[in-house]
């Protein structure tokens, strides 16, 4: 698997010229660069071997791939800052409040795939969701056989998480729901953006510190 130094040369060059007028796009790329260090962390801790991946053939190809890379990247460090874990080793049981962190990492992918596919991608949140629950638990022995049922509780979840985070929310209203929605949206957003950016108003730990109380406002509603 490429370093980080490596990956993030290999993009520069197979894609500087194609990103040129995709600023989301190219930041997201680029932050899916700098987890591949970490992603072998993670995959280490969880038992599993590490192995030589090709890189992806099409353009299109590497921004799915980023994207799942970097909406599970963020949900870790969130669950991080919670002082919980999202690192599911293969010799334990999933825990069964492990659809809830899947959930939750599919509205991060969501938020992302609406810039991304605004500037010219036409990447279906249903053909990368079965993906990024994978990259939790893909390892996993006892993924295969349970996949069907984990990918069906995740998505109720996802919806109950929807409907239900207001109550945790100020006001007890509806409004609060959008505006909770709005406002991971927005922090999901900048978080990738930040990667070229570098608003000096944002770091990415106060970022992903914003982003873990909204992942606890989640959690909350739905436990």
């Amino acid at each position: 698997m490429p370093t980080r130094e490596k990956q993030v040369q290999r993009v520069e060059n197979e894609y500087g010229a194609a990103l040129k007028d995709k600023p989301f796009t190219k930041a997201l790329i680029l932050r899916a660069a700098d987890f591949t260090d970490e992603s072998i962390e993670y995959i280490e801790k969880a038992g599993g071997e590490i192995k030589s991946i090709s890189a992806p053939e099409t353009l299109k190809e590497e921004v799915e791939a980023a994207a799942v890379l970097v909406s599970t990247s963020i949900t870790y460090k969130a669950m991080r800052n919670l002082g919980r874990s999202a690192v599911y080793p293969s010799n334990k049981p999933i825990p069964h409040d492990a659809t809830q962190v899947f959930a939750f990492s599919l509205f991060l992918l969501a938020y992302i795939l609406e810039p991304v596919n605004q500037e010219g991608f036409d990447i279906s949140l249903n053909d990368v969701s079965l993906r990024t629950i994978l990259q939790f638990i893909g390892r996993h022995p006892s993924a295969k056989e349970e996949l069907e049922q984990i990918w069906n509780n995740t998505m109720s979840i996802a919806k109950q998480m929807s409907e239900a985070v207001f109550k945790q929310a100020k006001g007890n209203g509806p409004k609060d729901v959008e505006e909770w929605s709005i406002g991971l949206m927005t922090l999901t957003k900048n978080y990738v953006l930040q990667r070229t950016a570098k608003d000096p108003a944002y770091t990415d730990d106060s970022m992903i510190q914003l982003i873990s109380d909204s992942l606890a406002v989640a959690l909350n509603a739905v436990e």
